[in-house]
This record gives structure tokens, C-alpha cells and sequence, in this order.
């Protein structure tokens, strides 16, 4: 069981990313699993010394992720497990040298921890795509509710908006468990941008259909 004094502040995060959602109007995201996106960047955010470094290091992030018919290739998950690490390494850097700034920084950023390994690295996340939403970064509200799934499911806790899931080698994927679809409604789903849970069914059934 996790305790009350850990759940607490991550209870907090997501009250406050709920009230930042409210003040976007968005488009669906590309579908969760893959967590790629091709259009990351606001329009007319200022780019900071950092930008250009943190881009780079998120687009090849997303072309690791998009093909996914090499996920189940021998030494392909080290490979990427490999560059994973070093563009986490660097933004922990970045961000203790107060070199993250702009909307696009902080979404960069949070996906990229999204892609770590810890609890720890899951509330940076979280905490760098609520930041990004706040400065104007449209994805970055979806990316604010799949990082807190995953910050819960890492914790034994149940993921709410059902973003995360799974598949062992060849198996099908799957909705990661715990799962308490039933605690927020699809209009809350909707205010992150995420799809209601019926959507993300089928969705589920066309990412299977790729792997075969």
C-alpha cells in the first residue's frame, strides 16, 4: 500500500492539472500507447537556448516509438533503453541549470521522463507536462493525465483516465491493471483530451491489428 503522505501531493498535481485542462480546447491526441506526436510544438512559442537540444532529443524519443512492428526484435527495446537514459540524464541536467523556460522545454521534457524507468521519473513528468500546459502547450494536457497514470500504476495504484497499456512479447496488448475506469467520467477524460473509454477499446483493437 502506498502511503497517504505520497498520494497526497500526487492528489494535488492532478486537481491542479484538471484546472489547467479546463482552459484549452484541444484536438484528440495521437493514440496513447505510442505517446508520439506530430505536432508537439505551440505555435509562437518563444524558443530558449535549450529548445533546439530538447527537440532533438524528443524526435528521436518519437521515431523509437513509431514502428511498432520492431518492438519484439532481439535488442531492440536495449537499443532505445540505451538513448532512453542518456536524454534523461540530460534533462535532469537542464532543468537543475534552470535551462528549462518555454512551453515547448517543459513538454519536451516530460516526455521524455515519461520514457524513464522510476516513480520518480514518472512525477517529473507529470510535473514538466503540467508546466508546459500552463504555459500554452497544447499536447501537454493529454501528456498531464497519461503521466499521472503511469505514475499511479508504477505505484501499485490505479490508473483513471486509461492511457497505459501492455503487451508480453507477441501477446495482444491490454489495458494496464490496476485500472479504476469508474472514478472520473469520459467528460473529465475529455478535459485532458484523452478518449473515452469506448474509444480506447478500439483503439486498442487497431494497435493489435498492427502487430500482426
Amino acid at each position: 500500500m502506498v502511503p497517504g503522505s505520497f498520494l497526497r501531493p500526487i492528489q494535488s498535481l492532478l486537481v491542479c492539472a484538471a484546472a489547467l485542462a479546463g482552459a484549452f480546447f484541444l484536438q484528440a491526441p495521437v493514440f496513447a500507447q505510442s505517446e508520439t506526436h506530430t505536432d508537439a510544438k505551440t505555435t509562437g512559442t518563444t524558443a530558449t537556448s535549450a529548445t533546439d537540444e530538447l527537440a532533438a532529443m524528443y524526435e528521436v524519443d518519437q521515431n523509437d516509438r513509431k514502428e511498432v512492428e520492431k518492438y519484439t526484435q532481439p535488442g531492440y527495446w536495449a537499443t532505445i533503453s540505451k538513448r532512453d537514459k542518456q536524454h534523461h540524464d540530460r534533462v535532469i541536467e537542464l532543468m537543475k541549470a534552470d535551462k528549462l523556460v518555454s512551453g515547448d522545454d517543459y513538454f519536451y521534457a516530460a516526455m521524455i521522463m515519461q520514457h524513464g524507468n522510476t516513480p520518480k521519473d514518472y512525477m517529473l513528468a507529470h510535473v514538466f507536462a503540467t508546466a508546459a500546459a500552463q504555459r500554452g502547450n497544447k499536447p501537454a494536457v493529454w501528456l498531464s493525465a497519461a503521466s499521472f497514470d503511469r505514475l499511479m500504476v508504477s505505484a501499485g495504484q490505479p490508473q483513471i483516465f486509461g492511457t497505459q497499456y501492455f503487451s508480453d512479447a507477441n501477446a495482444p496488448y491490454k489495458m494496464k491493471e490496476p485500472l479504476d475506469a469508474d472514478l472520473i467520467s469520459d467528460s473529465v477524460r475529455k478535459a485532458f483530451n484523452v478518449p473515452a473509454m469506448a474509444e480506447n477499446e478500439e483503439r486498442l483493437k487497431k494497435l493489435n491489428a498492427q502487430k500482426k
